[in-house]
């Protein structure tokens, strides 16, 4: 149920960032690179253009130990804020094991907020994944006049039943690895626990 490459020698799964334009996706990429051992790492790209808007897509590769004996990789995505207009970025959303949704706590963003996470769960739901782990990064808490996570959360129908939040500011590295922990924790779960259903077969 939860598309993953495998091989004999890795486990790769794909972690996929969205959120509307500038919410701020690629700076939460540069402070987990910034955050994390090297030695651990794949080459972050970053592609942008002179105002520093995502052209393409974010990617960054992170080795996170094994499974059963065997490595798992995490590939990190980051899609730009128009995904839902960008048919190759969206190829890349049927091989995902999970999301993170980053969304923009800026009074004046909210509307954007949940025109992009509905146009998420429409995507999922067409590609038959509506039941993926997803977790919700409240970015730019610094914004002037930010809005509360709790109101930003009950705006979104996030709850503890169907996704974690976190508050974050991307351009500070609060926050953000705690987001990734808590969506890689969840598709480690699933990979095990599709792991011990096959032992069993």
């Amino acid at each position: 149920m939860y598309p993953h490459t495998r091989s004999v020698r890795e486990i790769a799964t794909r972690i996929v960032y969205w959120g509307p334009s500038g919410s701020g996706k690629t700076e939460t990429f540069r402070a987990v690179a910034a955050r994390l051992d090297t030695a651990t790492l794949g080459p972050l790209l970053t592609p942008t253009d002179q105002n520093d808007r995502t052209l393409f897509m974010d990617l960054l590769t992170i080795e996170m130990g094994a499974l059963e004996g065997v490595p798992v990789r995490l590939h990190l995505v980051g899609l730009p804020g128009d995904a839902s207009l960008n048919e190759n970025a969206l190829a890349v959303m049927p091989g995902a094991d999970g999301f993170v949704f980053v969304a923009d706590s800026s009074p004046d963003r909210q509307a954007q907020n949940r025109s992009s996470l509905e146009s998420l769960r429409r995507h999922l739901v067409a590609i038959g994944a509506h039941d993926l782990p997803i977790v919700v990064q409240f970015n730019r808490r610094d914004a002037p006049g930010a809005v509360s996570a709790e109101q930003m959360a009950a705006d979104l129908s996030v709850g503890p039943e169907n996704g974690d939040w976190f508050e974050t500011n991307a351009l500070e590295g609060s926050g953000v690895i705690e987001t990734l922990t808590a969506i890689a924790a969840r598709v480690v779960r699933l990979l095990s626990a599709a792991a011990e259903e096959r032992s069993q077969t």
